[in-house]
């Protein structure tokens, strides 16, 4: 996998319920799940993930995007600006688990 121009992460626990609000402004963000159960929505985008252990979305535009825990988490946040250095995440689709894009 190539890399992420400008990348940030961010590791955060959240306890059942918690919530994480992120608004893109035209950046890039992968949403991983480390451990626990999460659920993601943003705007814009028809359908929400389910996340579990070892799961991840990414997106890419300008929309807000909400986290859930489900139960207690571990979420890993990669957010990155400028284009994606890996030819199959041209143009990732809003919340389109990673493995499936095309």
């Amino acid at each position: 996998m190539g890399t992420m121009l400008q990348m940030n992460p961010s590791t955060l626990v959240l306890a059942r319920a918690d919530l994480v609000s992120l608004r893109l402004r035209g950046r890039g963000c992968q949403i991983s799940c480390m451990a626990g159960r999460l659920w993601v929505t943003a705007s814009g985008c028809p359908k929400d993930s389910m996340l579990a252990a070892g799961d991840e979305v990414t997106f890419t535009g300008r929309s807000r995007i909400v986290v859930e825990a489900l139960r207690t988490a571990t979420v890993r946040l990669e957010m990155w600006n400028g284009v994606r250095a890996n030819a199959r995440a041209a143009v990732p689709l809003c919340g389109q688990p990673l493995g499936l894009q095309q």
